[in-house]
């Protein structure tokens, strides 16, 4: 299974013995949710699969809410220091950990400076292309479910 970093690492047993890989990516938490330091393991291994080259101190808060702008299950905004990213609070934690993974890829994005903090930008062209076709979309889906089934599925 490849997903990470732009699908060049392959995922296996060695993905774990990298330690202490993930002491520069801090989670902080917003709102209740039941089992935080799983879904703070979760955030990290996830970061740390796609962009394992991360070196800086980056910041990375998580809120649960139970409403969100709009029809969203997840939303999340950034820069290249600091990830804010929103959940919708659902009885399925695994849906929830799924909308996750979807946000941890664009987090992935501001933090590598892929997705400019206005979302107008995309690895330094403009683009203007519909929801559904936009490239840091079309990434997020494209990786969520492989990242839910490893980091979140997996024991």
């Amino acid at each position: 299974m490849e997903i990470c970093e732009d699908y060049t690492i392959e995922i296996d047993e060695r993905f774990h013995r990298m330690k202490p890989w993930n002491a520069n990516i801090l989670v902080e938490f917003k709102g209740q949710i039941k089992g935080k330091k799983r879904i703070e393991r979760y955030v990290k291994d996830v970061i740390r699969c796609l962009y394992p080259n991360i070196r800086r101190v980056v910041r990375i808060e998580v809120g649960f809410y139970k409403n969100l702008d709009g029809e969203s299950f997840g939303l999340c905004s950034g820069n290249k220091k600091e990830v804010e990213i929103e959940i919708l609070k659902h009885d399925s934690m695994e849906l929830m950990m799924l909308v996750l993974a979807h946000e941890l890829v664009h987090a992935k994005q501001f933090l590598k400076g892929e997705l400019s903090p206005t979302m107008k930008n995309w690895k330094s062209s403009h683009t203007k292309v519909a929801y559904s076709r936009q490239p840091w979309e079309l990434e997020a889906y494209r990786k969520e479910e492989e990242l839910f089934k490893y980091f979140w599925l997996r024991p």
